[in-house]
């Protein structure tokens, strides 16, 4: 995965957020409930997972729920 510097400014100081600026087609990952406000013309998606498999797909997701069930030990 590339990955570049994200242009960014921390604002506030008791209470601070971090405010990002990104390029047409950058993407974040973040917790659940990080997001506070965005802007027009920005996308929202949710998915399950940590982000390491953006999609999946069901097979791939079945796995996962197998590993989950029944976890191996080596």
């Amino acid at each position: 995965m590339r990955s570049h510097e994200i242009e960014h400014r921390i604002l506030g100081d008791d209470l601070r957020i971090v405010e990002i600026v990104f390029d047409p087609g950058e993407t974040d990952l973040a917790e659940a409930g990080a997001m506070n406000s965005m802007e027009d013309g920005i996308g929202f998606e949710t998915r399950r997972g940590d982000g390491s498999a953006p999609d999946p797909g069901f097979m791939g997701t079945l796995l996962q729920a197998g590993k989950r069930a029944f976890p191996f030990e080596e």
